[in-house]
């Protein structure tokens, strides 16, 4: 399988400080056939910083997924 990603609505919400412990986490929020074994799948991210309440990063990411490729 291929893929081509790209980060959509990005949004930085609050500084991380230098030597903060981070995670995040990813959820799954769609997959939309686009035909001929390509699908667009949509990610959800939000990176936390330890300590802090607001995430520092909220983000979907789009990654378009081909199945095969076809050789001109």
């Amino acid at each position: 399988m291929v893929s081509t990603t790209a980060m959509d609505r990005v949004r930085f919400t609050s500084v991380v400080p230098v030597g903060s412990r981070v995670r995040t986490h990813v959820t799954l929020a769609d997959v939309t056939p686009r035909g001929e074994g390509r699908y667009l799948i949509k990610t959800n991210h939000t990176l936390e910083v330890e300590g802090q309440e607001k995430p520092a990063m909220v983000a979907e990411w789009l990654a378009l997924c081909f199945s095969e490729l076809e050789h001109a």
